[in-house]
């Protein structure tokens, strides 16, 4: 006795995480179509900044610094920054800035 595999509807999914289904979809394309849909009076404006945050200083570029390393010294690298919950540029930017002599940033 054959089965035929379960049929699936895809699921496409939004930024916000937010699943959809095609018939979800195609509801929302003929809605959108309608002569009486309003885009001005439906739509959202999301605005997100370029980039990361800045370190240096609101709306001034921070430099990005790139260095080659060992893998055994990645992995080290990225266990620090796992135990003591942070990122692994916080532990670089960390290490640098005693390195240098400077105040922790």
């Amino acid at each position: 006795m054959s089965t035929s595999p379960k049929k699936v509807e895809p699921i496409y999914t939004t930024p916000e995480a937010e699943g959809f289904t095609q018939e979800e979809i195609d509801e929302l394309i003929a809605e959108i179509e309608s002569d009486d849909y309003d885009l001005l009076e439906n739509s959202i404006m999301i605005i997100r900044p370029r980039g990361r945050q800045s370190l240096t200083a609101p709306g001034v570029h921070s430099p990005l610094v790139s260095t080659r390393v060992p893998a055994s010294l990645l992995d080290m690298l990225k266990a620090r920054a796992e135990s003591e919950g942070i990122s692994v540029s916080e532990v670089q930017r960390r290490a640098l800035s005693e390195y240098v002599g400077h105040p922790q940033l």
